[in-house]
Formats: structure tokens, C-alpha cells, sequence
């Protein structure tokens, strides 16, 4: 009975929008590049109904990555992941940074109870964004491999020297667990 706003923002491997039926000519990487150039919070039609959740999918919108086509690669290159530094030594946001909290802003429109936001493990730009600056609750998801562990272990040291040993809030989620008593 919760409205939700989802948002992919794995843009290198996008597939939230058809995997939820939802479908837009517009996506998050167009408002991230269209804001960091002109500084504009157009959200229309960015966020669309998860067609596939029947008559739930009206409280559940979805932030397509961005259409597959033409153009998508050179509008994932532009994006600036690069903090200036003052002369006082003080460090400014990122024009991406800048741009993701505009759209998470924009996303008021839909009056969401919570905002999920996909992305990859936390050790890309974006992601790490999301997930070490802009998150109230961070959702590890790992699965039982070498490689995952090593990533798992270095997002989470990340995150306690970022928010703090003392009030970080994450939940685990290990997929693909073996239950109980099957092979």
C-alpha cells in the first residue's frame, strides 16, 4: 500500500525499466545530463507506472535508466564526476552529485513514501554517490563468491569511515542463498 519511486541508476547495465514494464522516452541519465547543462528539473514523463505490478503499478513509479539507442553512450561520457576545491580548501559537490539530488528532489512530485534507488555495488561514481552520500538506509546486496566478498568488504569500510561507526544504517541481503536441506 506504499507509493514508491525506483529509480535505475545501474546506466551501464540499465534494465529496471523493462524489467518492471515501464517503459519512457526519457530516463535518469537524460535529467542528470540536462541538468548539469542547463540546470533545468524538467520530471515529466520521467516517471511512469510498473505496468507488470497490475493494478499496484500506479503506486509503484519507475526512473527508467534512459532508452538503449543512438546517443546513450555519449550522454553516460558526460557526466562529471569531479568535486572542485575551493582555495579555502572546501570541496563542492560534483555536477552529477548536484544533479542527483535535484532529481531525487523532483521525485517530491510523486508524493513517494520511499525512493529506491538501483545501482551498482557502491564502488562506481554514481553509485558510490548514492549510496555514501545520499542514502538513509543502505541495502548491500552480495551473493557467496571471493569477488563479491572483496567488494562487500571494501563498500562497507567505506561506508563506516563515510557515515560513521555509530549511525550507519544497512541491511544485508545475501541472494542466491542456499536454503536449508536443498543442494
Amino acid at each position: 500500500g506504499k507509493r514508491v519511486v525506483v529509480i535505475d541508476l545501474d546506466l551501464e547495465a540499465p534494465g529496471l525499466g523493462p524489467l518492471l514494464g515501464a517503459e519512457s522516452s526519457r530516463g535518469a541519465l537524460d535529467f542528470l545530463v540536462d541538468h548539469m547543462a542547463t540546470g533545468e528539473t524538467n520530471f515529466d514523463g520521467l516517471a511512469v507506472p510498473a505496468s507488470v505490478l497490475d493494478e499496484d503499478g500506479e503506486r509503484v513509479r519507475v526512473i527508467s535508466a534512459g532508452q538503449l539507442r543512438a546517443g546513450y553512450l555519449e550522454k553516460l561520457a558526460r557526466l562529471d564526476y569531479a568535486a572542485t576545491t575551493h582555495a579555502s580548501g572546501r570541496a563542492e559537490d560534483s555536477p552529477v552529485e548536484l544533479a542527483l539530488r535535484a532529481l531525487l528532489f523532483s521525485c517530491r512530485r510523486e508524493h513517494p513514501d520511499f525512493i529506491l534507488i538501483d545501482a551498482r555495488a557502491g564502488l562506481h561514481d554514481l553509485a558510490g554517490i548514492s549510496l555514501h552520500r545520499l542514502a538513509h538506509v543502505d541495502v548491500l546486496v552480495t551473493r557467496a563468491s571471493e569477488q563479491a566478498h572483496q567488494g562487500f568488504d571494501l563498500a562497507l569500510d567505506a561506508l563506516a569511515r563515510r557515515k560513521g561507526r555509530g549511525n550507519l544504517s544497512c541491511v544485508v541481503v545475501h541472494a542466491m542463498a542456499q536454503v536449508e536441506g536443498t543442494p
